[in-house]
């Protein structure tokens, strides 16, 4: 690696390291993700720039033998302020970009530069009322990349349609997801199931799964099939909270612990 190099970056982090110092985590479409030094106090005009969910071009030292990189010019070409003005879109910006940092880009950076700069992008551009639904898709969309995305359109047991299904018999009642199995049942299988438990079939404590009525399950299946037929779909209340509750604990599940921002801005989220 050359002493010198350039590259496209997204900034995720910044910590304080010493007394005018920083340490700060990026995300590049190549490189993943990745750390640097940021040295100059308050006043330095870099570290202005330098700042969270900021991307553009970056410009790196590698020193070999400290084995350390430095931070010696950032050129922005995406400020998003807008991420900051809100405390909403701020701390749903912080829960992507912890769940990226903790799953290391799901070794896909390129797709999740593409993905977290288009939820960013979005969420700067969309009214609150509009992000809420948009941090959801997203948190969907990465399981995708991660690859522990269960399939929403079809049941794991009897393989009966799930998404868009119109009969009766599959389209109405409650679909569940079940933790243990890590997959979607639908309602006959689900009170089946329950019935040789002897589990309540309303139940939605964390430990058996959760339940998702027709136009959540839906939802999840136009997010992957069609971004633009989801980003006009209007969630009703109850089925947006179906799908956070789920998408929440997956991030969490798939991050391998709680995330420090749902523990600290769940209410706001």
């Amino acid at each position: 690696m050359s002493r010198h190099t350039q590259e496209q970056a997204l900034v995720l982090t910044s910590r304080r390291m010493g007394e005018d110092n920083r340490i700060i985590t990026l995300l590049g479409p190549e490189r993943g993700i990745f750390e640097a030094m940021l040295y100059g106090g308050r006043k330095s005009k870099l570290r202005s720039l330098v700042s969270p969910w900021h991307s553009g071009t970056i410009w790196l030292y590698h020193d070999k033998t400290k084995g350390s990189t430095k931070i010696s010019d950032f050129d922005p070409v995406a400020f998003r302020p807008g991420l900051r003005e809100s405390i909403y879109k701020n701390m749903a910006a912080s829960l992507a970009t912890e769940l990226v940092i903790k799953t290391h880009a799901a070794n896909e950076p390129h797709a999740c530069w593409t993905l977290l700069c288009g939820l960013l992008d979005g969420m700067e551009l969309s009214d609150e009322s509009n992000c809420r639904p948009g941090l959801l898709r997203f948190l969907w969309r990465y399981l995708g990349i991660l690859g522990v995305q269960a399939d929403c359109d079809t049941c794991i047991h009897c393989g009966s349609l799930l998404a868009g299904a119109k009969e009766p018999e599959q389209g109405q009642g409650l679909v569940h997801y079940s933790l243990l199995e890590g997959g979607f049942l639908c309602p006959s299988c689900h009170q089946y199931g329950t019935r040789a438990t002897g589990t309540p079939h309303h139940a939605t404590h964390p430990a058996e799964g959760f339940l998702l009525n027709q136009e959540a399950v839906n939802y999840l299946a136009l997010t992957l099939q069609d971004g633009t037929a989801a980003r006009r779909m209007q969630l009703s209340g109850e089925a947006y909270h179906q799908l956070r509750q789920l998408l929440f604990h997956l991030a969490s599940w798939a991050a391998g612990s709680r995330l420090r921002t749902l523990e600290s801005g769940l209410g706001i989220l």
